[in-house]
């Protein structure tokens, strides 16, 4: 099973997955993208399934995506 992908984050907030036009090696800047969505809309909570398997990088990488806001 692969593990949870900038792609499945954009594609639960109802956003394309795949992002138009050409990318240095490739690479398209999904984190960036999903990142950003997140930041945008009022996203309050994420449920993440299996986190366990993640590893320490990818769960900081979660961590990060939402900047702590005050309540």
């Amino acid at each position: 099973m692969r593990p949870a992908s900038p792609h499945d984050l954009l594609a639960a907030l109802g956003k394309p997955p795949l992002l138009p036009g050409g990318f240095p090696a490739g690479r398209q800047p999904a984190w960036e993208a999903a990142t950003a969505w997140i930041t945008a809309l009022p996203v309050t909570q994420l449920t993440v399934l299996r986190a366990h398997r993640f590893t320490a990088r990818r769960t900081m990488r979660r961590l990060q995506l939402h900047p702590h806001r005050p309540a």
